[in-house]
C-alpha cells in the first residue's frame, strides 16, 4: 500500500506541476480519451478568445433590448427579474411582436442564440457557415426593405479585414435589431 500511495503523489505532483506551469493562462481540459487507463490531457491552444467574446456581447446587447422592450410592455407592477425568465422564453414572448418587424429578427436572434451556447458549452464550438448564411441573408432583406441612399453602408460586407467576418455579421445583425428595438422602446417610453 506504501508503494502504491507513493505511486500516487509522484503523479498528483505531475500533474499539480503541469497545472502550475500553466497559472498564466488557463487549464488545460480534459483529453477526449481521459480515463483510468489514459491520463492525458488537451491543451487550450485553438481558442478563439476574441470571437467568444464578441459573440456573448453580441447575445448579451440583444437579451438587453428585449428585457427593456418586456418591461416597457408589461404593467409596471411586473417585475421582470423575479421572474427569472430564460433568454428562449422571453424570445418566445416576442414572437408575435417580431412577425410584424420588417426582417425576420425572430430566426436571426435564435441563431445567434444557438452560436452563443454553443460556445458556451464547447470552447472548440464553431460558427456553422449555413447559420451565418441566414443572418448574411437576413441582412441583404434588411437592405432591400430601405430606400438606397449614397453612402449606406453594406451590413453584408466586412469593413475591418483584421476581424473575422461572421462576427461582423453577428454584430451588424445585433446593431441592427437593437436599432430597431431602441425604436419601439422610445415609442413605448413616451406611451
Amino acid at each position: 500500500m506504501e508503494i502504491e500511495n507513493n505511486s500516487s503523489n509522484k503523479h498528483i505532483n505531475t500533474i499539480a506541476k503541469e497545472f502550475a506551469s500553466r497559472l498564466s493562462h488557463l487549464p488545460p481540459l480534459f483529453s477526449p480519451t481521459f480515463s483510468n487507463d489514459d491520463i492525458s490531457w488537451k491543451p487550450l491552444e485553438k481558442i478563439e478568445y476574441d470571437v467568444i467574446g464578441r459573440i456573448l456581447v453580441s447575445h448579451l446587447c440583444i437579451e438587453t433590448y428585449i428585457n427593456k422592450y418586456i418591461e416597457l410592455r408589461l404593467p409596471k407592477t411586473f417585475d421582470l427579474d423575479s421572474a427569472n425568465l430564460t433568454f428562449s422564453q422571453k424570445l418566445k414572448i416576442l414572437k408575435k411582436d417580431f412577425s410584424s418587424m420588417p426582417i425576420d429578427f425572430y430566426t436571426g436572434i435564435n441563431i445567434i442564440n444557438k452560436i452563443r451556447n454553443r460556445y458556451s458549452h464547447n470552447l472548440e464550438s464553431n460558427i456553422d457557415p449555413s447559420e451565418i448564411g441566414i443572418i448574411q441573408r437576413l441582412l441583404k432583406e434588411s437592405q432591400s426593405k430601405k430606400t438606397k441612399n449614397k453612402g449606406q453602408i453594406d451590413l453584408t460586407k466586412a469593413e475591418n479585414a483584421s476581424v473575422n467576418p461572421d462576427i461582423l455579421l453577428i454584430e451588424n445583425f445585433t446593431n441592427l435589431f437593437c436599432s430597431f428595438l431602441a425604436g419601439a422602446c422610445t415609442i413605448l417610453a413616451k406611451i
